[in-house]
């Protein structure tokens, strides 16, 4: 390969000129310079996820027979906790066990009735240490490895269960109007999330948004799909019907806005988007909005010609 090709121009006529070396002084002043340019370009802190207390108490550990905490087997955890009941998504869950036992390490927590997924996502506090729940299973306890509590008899401990908040669309400029606005409850079916009416194992549309249909120019759309697929990052929305005069809204999925125009089209009624991600998780629930952007009346023109404000 002929590198000169893809080399600077000469522009020293066939000499290259002399150079001075340069001091350390001049060396240590370039690299504050480059060092300062750099931090001009350093990376933003992460932003926090923003979210909400399902249930919050204060633990008073009792050391029982191999294990610290509170348990129906030594002490009722009604008289350990401050509060043992929280309610998530419509259901009212008592916990009657927060044990960690030192001498595997495991830390575990019982309640009833059996959560199975409907806890996934939340995380949970225990004074300084963060624990995040996965699934329950088919039993009424979970485990996590937490050697480093290092509880004691009679310690009070700050006990807290989060869950991500409510994703809130951002507000749009005076002008937008509201064709549809509802709200989704994510179901998680292992495969896609969201809701689905064609498969059984996912929830349907119709009791996964509070509200499933719309009218638009006069015509009633009911929306059929509405799921997220994480791997490859596709986000589809479909209607029972044909909707080509839908091409000039906007789908809003919390902060997440995207071009109805922009998506791909099938068979008339399905869209789609690649590339999206939405980053959602079962029983979470995201505002959903269907915007038309506001119309831009074109200026008028005075009999000079010039632009007339008005």
């Amino acid at each position: 390969m002929n590198r000169s090709l893809y080399r600077s121009p000469d522009l020293t006529g066939g000499h290259a000129p002399l150079r001075r070396a340069a001091s350390p002084w001049r060396r240590l002043a370039l690299l504050a310079l480059l060092l300062g340019a750099l931090g001009l370009f350093a990376a933003a802190p992460a932003q926090a996820q923003r979210t909400v207390t399902i249930w919050s108490a204060t633990l008073t550990v009792d050391e029982g027979s191999g294990f610290l905490g509170c348990a129906t087997v030594s002490n009722d955890c009604s008289g350990a906790l401050t509060d043992d009941e929280f309610e998530y998504n419509g259901v009212t869950y008592t916990v009657y066990g927060l044990l960690h036992i030192p001498s595997n390490g495991l830390f575990r927590v019982q309640m009833t009735p059996t959560p199975r997924s409907n806890l996934a996502g939340l995380k949970l506090h225990l004074g300084l240490a963060r624990l995040s729940v996965v699934s329950f299973g088919v039993e009424e306890s979970y485990g996590w490895n937490a050697a480093n509590l290092q509880w004691t008899d009679g310690q009070q401990v700050a006990v807290r269960l989060e869950a991500p908040a409510p994703d809130v669309p951002e507000v749009d400029p005076p002008g937008w109007g509201t064709v549809w606005s509802s709200t989704l409850t994510v179901d998680d079916d292992g495969e896609v999330l969201g809701c689905d009416n064609s498969e059984p194992t996912t929830a349907n549309c119709s009791t996964a948004l509070t509200d499933d249909n719309f009218v638009h120019n006069g015509v009633t759309y009911r929306v059929t799909h509405l799921h997220w697929i994480p791997n490859p990052g596709r986000l589809w929305f479909s209607l029972d019907r044909a909707g080509s005069n839908l091409a000039g809204l906007e789908l809003q999925l919390g902060s997440t806005k995207l071009n109805v125009g922009a998506s791909w089209l099938f068979s008339g009624r399905s869209h789609r988007w690649n590339r999206v991600n939405a980053q959602w998780s079962d029983g979470q629930q995201v505002a959903v909005r269907l915007a038309r952007p506001p119309t831009v009346k074109p200026p008028t023109v005075s009999a000079s010609g010039a632009p007339r404000e008005g």
